[in-house]
């Protein structure tokens, strides 16, 4: 749309993926973009663009149902239920040792979100018909989480049931850029004279925090106060980068 000396630009875009492999959600994407062009005088102009994502991920219980499946025998029934009466039978092939693709899909939950903000915001000025400036920021924001649950009374393809685990982890990044620059072209009879000075700026900054918690204390209640505190694992890093240049 337009107004006079205003340009503007918003949309808004969803994407869904129903996703094709057994008991996995799918993908779904939402992006909002905001485009602004202004001309506060003739020879002064800002413009920015900003983009808005979220998306969010169910990703497969298993890495390697795929490998575990050629494995198998293909006239082995994989629908069959354990001892405990649990739905897909943990070693279903009694002639080999790849645990049953279906079983991991089925009972352990994996999804992922991310929420990005990317955008810039840019300044033209021709102070004179020989000199103007620009300047230029820009920002990228990223955030990313993950969680994944193994319930408590999980088999392993040893036949033995675990306690369950639960992990979180997010992840934080920062990047910002500033530029501005001076550029002056003026001649004087035969005489051209250029000259440019230029400043920039950059600015990253990221960090990282997991946890992995073990043994549920009840069942069902996939909470990290609900797991044997002494087993915990925790990690984190973080960091920092800054650059100037003239």
């Amino acid at each position: 749309g337009s107004k006079k000396s205003i340009n503007f630009l918003i949309s808004y875009e969803q994407n869904k993926q129903s996703g094709v492999i057994f008991s996995t959600g799918g993908y779904t994407r939402n992006n909002l973009r905001v485009n602004l062009d202004h001309h506060i005088l003739p020879t002064l102009k800002i413009s920015t663009s900003n983009l808005f994502i979220y998306t969010n991920s169910n990703n497969p219980g298993s890495y390697k149902s795929f490998n575990d499946l050629l494995f198998v025998s293909p006239d082995v029934d994989l629908t069959r239920v354990n001892n405990n009466g649990n739905l897909y039978k943990i070693l279903p092939d009694p002639w080999s040792v790849a645990e049953n693709p279906l079983y991991p899909l089925y009972y352990r939950q994996k999804t992922a979100q991310r929420v990005s903000l990317i955008g810039n915001v840019i300044g033209n000025w021709e102070i004179r018909p020989w000199i103007s400036t620009n300047a230029k920021y820009t920002y990228e924001y990223r955030n990313k989480y993950w969680n994944t649950y193994t319930p408590k009374g999980y088999l392993a393809s040893g036949g033995q049931y675990l306690g369950g685990t639960l992990y979180k982890e997010t992840y934080q990044n920062f990047n910002q850029d500033f530029q501005f620059s001076i550029n002056m072209n003026k001649q004087f009879n035969d005489l051209v004279a250029k000259l440019k000075l230029s400043y920039l700026y950059e600015n990253s900054s990221y960090n990282d925090y997991n946890v992995l918690g073990h043994d549920f204390i009840v069942a069902d209640v996939p909470q990290l106060n609900n797991t044997d505190p002494t087993k915990s694992q925790l990690g984190s890093y973080e960091g920092k980068i800054v650059a100037i240049n003239y």
